[in-house]
């Protein structure tokens, strides 16, 4: 099965050219090839976007090993999509750390590696290659954008963090600590919303021809309207590719 085996296939897609894809630094592909037969990719917008909200640095790993993957049947058992999911916390919450290339890029005097764009995608710690935003498509771009305007605004809800994070009393530290994670989590958020202020508010007012939520429904979906609750409406069904893959699918992909 042709899907993307190492991180490094997003930087460069060897093959691809042979293939007729696009062969540009920093491009991912829409479609994988299985059994000879090409089928689309979902869910790795929706991975990228979450590991912006919670600062996973390391979310596709160096070595490609922190996601996994899951195959999508229809009723008749017929393979119609392969779906990304994570099998690993990685490296979440790593806001400050020397590794997150975002906040290096706000570091003019840092030799460590940094996003050159902010846009950027961040999928390895020991990754200086990232996934480019503007080779995305319209419709990755679109996917990313929707998991990312939904999560920021749970997340920036102040009660709904702190009963996240507390866990009605239960999480075992003082609670000035506790308020400490919380600070610096929604200020990692709202660099977020300046990063992608521009794409957020295009994409929120529907009037930019390059973001048009219309795609997606009203309930908005993925970038192949086979979400999970339209997998459950159509009876498909999924296969692990990789041993957490079962347990990961429906955490990852839940919607």
């Amino acid at each position: 099965m042709a899907l993307l085996t190492a991180p490094k296939s997003f930087a460069t897609n060897p093959g691809a050219a042979a293939a007729g894809g696009d062969t540009t630094p920093g491009h991912v592909p829409e479609e994988v090839e299985v059994d000879g037969k090409r089928l689309p990719l979902l869910g790795l917008m929706e991975v990228l976007a979450v590991s912006r909200l919670i600062g996973d640095t390391d979310v596709l790993g160096g070595g490609g090993k922190n996601a996994g993957f899951a195959m999508e049947r229809n009723v008749s058992g017929t393979t119609i999509a392969v779906r990304i999911v994570k099998i690993d916390p990685s490296e979440s919450f790593n806001f400050d750390d020397p590794a997150n290339q975002l906040m290096q890029s706000y570091n003019l005097r840092s030799r460590l590696p940094k996003l050159t764009d902010k846009r950027n995608c961040q999928f390895g710690n020991q990754q200086p290659l990232n996934i480019r935003w503007d080779t995305l498509s319209t419709r990755q771009q679109e996917t990313f954008l929707i998991t990312l305007s939904k999560g920021l605004k749970q997340l920036k809800d102040t009660d709904y963090l702190t009963r996240l994070i507390q866990r009605d009393g239960e999480f075992d530290q003082a609670l000035a600590v506790v308020d400490e994670h919380i600070q610096e989590w929604l200020a990692y958020l709202e660099i977020q919303d300046e990063v992608y202020e521009t794409e957020l508010a295009a994409f929120a007012a529907g009037t930019d021809t390059a973001y048009s939520p219309a795609l997606f429904g009203a309930a908005g979906g993925d970038s192949a309207g086979m979400g999970h609750a339209g997998a459950a409406a159509t009876g498909a069904t999924t296969d692990d590719g990789s041993a957490a893959g079962a347990a990961a699918a429906g955490a990852a992909g839940g919607r």
